[in-house]
């Protein structure tokens, strides 16, 4: 649900609400001394950050957005390594409390927020433009993106350029290789 001034934020609370639910239900995880960061930073992933960017690929996000969306993820990620040092002592906790976030990121093996929005909406627009000329989901997708001045397709234009990508057509033409494309969109993920 997009509102009318053309912003994801209400979408992003919504979704943001059924994460931290899914988060809650997970407590026990998050608490095990048996379960590696790692395997938490996955979980996490798949469990919790599924359920908090579906359909984000879509989103047509401000900077507003991205700054609501950044700061719920930075939350949650250091919810979970809160909750999975209750248990210890408070030294442990005062040390956790202090931790940057891009250590937590590294602790759970998470990529930027930044990163995995490039990656997904890359991806789903790669998706569109391999489909038959005559599919609906790929003339939309190149309407929109003859339309430089709509807030998706601005976070689109600046995604093509994070990953030195000059026009629509190099765009296409790229994503027609599903394997190197999906290289390209991989590398979104480290670039902030």
């Amino acid at each position: 649900m997009i509102s009318p001034d053309a912003t994801a934020q209400g979408e992003i609370r919504r979704r943001a609400l059924r994460a931290w639910g899914i988060m809650g239900d997970l407590d026990n995880i998050w608490q095990s001394r048996c379960i590696t960061w790692k395997l938490k930073g996955q979980l996490f992933s798949a469990l919790v950050l599924s359920v908090m960017l579906y359909n984000a690929e879509v989103w047509p996000l401000t900077k507003a957005d991205a700054t609501l969306i950044e700061g719920i993820y930075t939350r949650m990620t250091r919810s979970v390594c809160d909750r999975a040092t209750r248990k210890k002592s408070d030294l442990q906790q005062i040390k956790m409390a202090r931790v940057k976030k891009t250590d937590v990121l590294k602790l759970l093996q998470l990529p930027a927020m930044p990163g995995l929005l490039r990656q997904k909406r890359m991806r789903w627009v790669g998706h569109a433009l391999r489909r038959a000329d005559s599919d609906l989901s790929k003339i939309e997708v190149k309407t929109e993106l003859a339309l430089s001045s709509k807030p998706w397709t601005k976070c689109v234009l600046s995604d093509m350029k994070m990953l030195n990508i000059k026009s629509v057509k190099e765009l296409e033409t790229k994503s027609k290789n599903r394997l190197n494309f999906r290289k390209i969109t991989c590398s979104a993920y480290t670039q902030i």
